[in-house]
């Protein structure tokens, strides 16, 4: 494990895609069609944002990742709480 940083943006995108997909019957969806949803997108876009955590499992690639974030009532995501709880993602490679 290793700590998420701005360049793992693309590969968070990525692990996005299948955290949305937790179900059997349903597809990853790839960046175009998660940065076409607000709702979604918004759990990577300009990642890292100032208070944004997240670790990256690896073997020799990146297999899955845990990244938190923080939103507002006007922003809200699908387990909003409050401003200062975050929501967190997670997510494993196919295969893996």
């Amino acid at each position: 494990m290793r700590t998420a940083t701005g360049s793992d943006a693309a590969f968070l995108m990525e692990m996005l895609g299948e955290a949305v997909a937790w179900r059997p019957v349903d597809r990853a969806l790839g960046p175009a069609e998660l940065l076409a949803r607000p709702d979604l997108a918004h759990y990577v876009t300009g990642w890292p944002r100032s208070g944004d955590l997240g670790v990256v499992a690896h073997q020799e690639i990146p297999i899955g990742a845990a990244w938190s974030r923080c939103f507002t009532v006007e922003d809200a995501g699908y387990g909003f709480v409050a401003r200062e709880v975050p929501e967190l993602s997670i997510a494993v490679a196919e295969g893996w």
